[in-house]
């Protein structure tokens, strides 16, 4: 009896998200469908500059889960605080991944996958995300979503805090565009 490797057996396997073939091999080994890297946002800073805009920071690797919500189906789609920082704004924002990475999350250089699952993670999240922290890029804006409401209770399993405010429609950026976050809300002036 001959044995394939684990990479040509997960290769026939059929997409989860999408039932498609898996497709594109990605640096960790990981084999992932096609539908994973659709849709995402070509924007520019040259582009951004065109529009007024609003930000929140949040740390990777929920900056991630939070842009990449439409790719993922269990993605993130509340931000949990102790205050509502939002206050009565609804509309886009850019989604902003802060400078540090929640150390919960990894362990030395390698993601952390219970801290996770402790938060709000499905057990399928290990198959989409980055597996080290060089994946998750800081400092910098990586994608923009809707705030549509801040919640004090939610079934999502992602809600742990006392408000959530709610994000939908996040798209991920295909490249991430530096850029020194804030704390809370904040409007955008780019350097000239």
């Amino acid at each position: 009896m001959t044995t394939s490797s684990p990479a040509r057996l997960y290769v026939s396997s059929p997409c989860r998200r999408c039932g498609g073939t898996l497709q594109r091999q990605r640096e960790d080994g990981l084999w992932l469908c096609s539908c994973y890297f659709q849709p995402s946002l070509d924007m520019t800073t040259l582009a951004l500059k065109q529009v007024s805009w609003f930000a929140i920071s949040i740390q990777q690797p929920f900056a991630w889960l939070v842009s990449h919500q439409t790719w993922y189906p269990h993605g993130k789609d509340i931000e949990n605080r102790d205050t509502n920082f939002v206050g009565k704004y609804r509309g886009r924002v850019l989604i902003h991944a802060g400078k540090s990475l929640d150390a919960a999350c990894f362990d030395g250089e390698e993601l952390h996958s219970p801290a996770i699952y402790r938060m709000g993670g499905h057990w399928s999240i290990r198959d989409v995300l980055p597996h080290t922290k060089s994946g998750y890029p800081t400092g910098a804006f990586v994608g923009s979503a809707y705030i549509t409401d801040v919640v004090t209770q939610s079934a999502s399993p992602w809600f742990r805090g006392r408000y959530g405010i709610v994000l939908e429609q996040a798209l991920p950026f295909k490249m991430p565009i530096p850029f020194k976050g804030q704390l809370g809300l904040f409007r955008v002036n780019w350097p000239d």
